[in-house]
């Protein structure tokens, strides 16, 4: 998982392992190689957004991480906050996913 792949290729074979790893570390490591990416757009965050709704916290965390390191188009920015928003709203509030949801959204507003 620590080799370098093009955006699509990244969001596609990550973007799965999110979604169907049973394996909470495989689906924490895809989260932090699609984190890692600040280009690829679109396809990029719509493979992270599928991270939210992990019930590890830790991969949640990873993927709020990733969402406020990448730069968003701003066609992209409206969609991204408000998937951001809705997870908020089901996190309990204080706890390190909520807090890594809040800086995302911050970060965000910077672009």
């Amino acid at each position: 998982m620590t080799d370098i792949f093009t955006p699509e290729y990244a969001a596609q074979y990550c973007g799965e392992v999110l979604r169907s790893s049973p394996q909470a570390q495989e689906r924490l490591m895809a989260a932090r190689v699609l984190g890692r990416y600040d280009f690829g757009g679109q396809i990029i965050h719509m493979a992270l957004l599928e991270g939210l709704s992990d019930p590890v916290e830790l991969v949640r965390v990873e993927v709020f991480r990733g969402l406020g390191r990448m730069r968003a188009d701003r066609e992209d920015l409206p969609v991204l906050a408000r998937e951001i928003r809705n997870r908020l709203g089901l996190e309990q509030e204080g706890s390190a996913v909520w807090f890594a949801g809040i800086k995302a959204l911050d970060k965000l507003s910077y672009y």
